[in-house]
C-alpha cells in the first residue's frame, strides 16, 4: 500500500508541473498576442498617416495642374493679343518689334515655367508612387500580423484545452489519493484499536498470573516471579500509554484533514500526509 501511494503522490506531482507549465505557456502565449495587437495598432496609424500625406500630395499635384492650365491660357492670350496688335501698328514697326520680343522672352519664361511645373509634377508622381508602394507594403504586413495572430490565437485555444484536460485528470488523481489516505488511516485506527485490546488483554493476564502467584504457598520463588511479572505489566502499561497517544494524534490528524477537504483541491503547494511517520510510530 505504501508503494501504491507514493506511486500516486508520484503521479499527483507530475500532474501539478504539467498543469504549471501549460499554465506558464499560456501566459507567454498572451504576451505575445498583446504584442502583436500593439503592432498592428501602430501598423493602422502608419497607413492613416501615409493615406492623408497621398489625399495631400493629390492636392498638391491638382493645383499644380490648374495653374499649368491658367498659365497657357494666359500665353494663349497674350499670343492673340500679339497677333492683334500687330494688325494694328502697321505704322510703327519698331514698337512692334519690341512688343514681339517682349512677347517671345515671356513666352520663354512661360516655357520654362511650363517645364519647372512638369518636372515638378514627376517628381510629385514619383514621390506619390512611392507611398503607394509602402503602403501596399503595410497592408501586406498588417495582414501577416493578422494571420500570425490568428496561429496564436489557435495556439492559446489548444493550450487552453490541454490545461482543462490535465487539470481535470488532476483533479481526478487528488480525489483517489484522498480516499487512500482515508482508506490507510481507518487501516492505521484498526492496527491501533488491535494492539490496544491485545496489551489490554496481555495486562489482564500478568495481573492474573500475579494474584494465582500472591496466594501461592512458596515466598521466595514467588515473589522473584511476581516482580517480574509486575515489571513486565509496566512495560505493557507503557506501550498501552504510546499506542493510546499515538491513536490520539491519529484522531486529531483526522479531525483536521476532514476539515480542511473542502479546500483541498485549490491548495498548489500542498504537503503529503504525514502517514509514514505515523505509522513508524505505531510499530516502534
Amino acid at each position: 500500500m505504501n508503494d501504491r501511494f507514493q506511486q500516486f503522490e508520484k503521479e499527483v506531482a507530475q500532474y501539478r508541473e504539467e498543469s504549471a507549465k501549460a499554465q506558464a505557456e499560456v501566459d507567454r502565449l498572451l504576451e505575445i498576442l498583446k504584442e502583436m495587437e500593439n503592432e498592428k495598432n501602430d501598423k493602422d496609424k502608419k497607413i492613416a498617416e501615409l493615406e492623408r500625406q497621398i489625399k495631400d500630395q493629390n492636392k498638391k499635384v491638382a493645383n499644380l495642374k490648374h495653374k499649368e492650365q491658367v498659365e497657357k491660357k494666359k500665353s494663349a492670350q497674350m499670343l492673340e493679343e500679339a497677333r492683334r496688335r500687330e494688325d494694328n501698328l502697321n505704322d510703327s514697326s519698331q514698337q512692334l518689334q519690341d512688343s514681339l520680343r517682349k512677347k517671345d522672352d515671356r513666352i520663354e519664361e512661360l516655357e520654362e515655367a511650363l517645364r519647372e511645373s512638369v518636372q515638378i509634377t514627376a517628381e510629385r508622381e514619383m514621390v506619390l508612387a512611392q507611398e503607394e508602394s509602402a503602403r501596399t507594403q503595410a497592408e501586406k504586413q498588417v495582414e501577416e500580423l493578422m494571420m500570425a495572430m490568428e496561429k496564436v490565437k489557435q495556439e492559446l485555444e489548444s493550450m487552453k484545452a490541454k490545461l482543462s484536460s490535465t487539470q481535470q485528470s488532476l483533479a481526478e488523481k487528488e480525489t483517489h489519493l484522498t480516499n487512500l489516505r482515508a482508506e490507510r488511516r481507518k487501516h492505521l485506527e484498526e492496527v491501533l484499536e488491535m494492539k490496544q485490546e491485545a496489551l489490554l488483554a496481555a495486562i489482564s493476564e500478568k495481573d492474573a498470573n500475579i494474584a494465582l502467584l500472591e496466594l501461592s504457598s512458596s515466598k521466595k520463588k514467588t515473589q522473584d516471579e511476581v516482580a517480574a511479572l509486575k515489571r513486565e505489566k509496566d512495560r505493557l502499561v507503557q506501550q498501552l500509554k504510546q499506542q493510546t497517544q499515538n491513536r490520539m494524534k491519529l484522531m486529531a490528524d483526522n479531525y483536521e484533514d476532514d476539515n480542511l477537504k473542502s479546500s483541498y483541491f485549490n491548495q498548489t503547494n500542498h504537503k503529503p500526509s504525514p502517514d509514514q511517520d505515523e505509522e513508524e510510530g505505531i510499530w516502534a
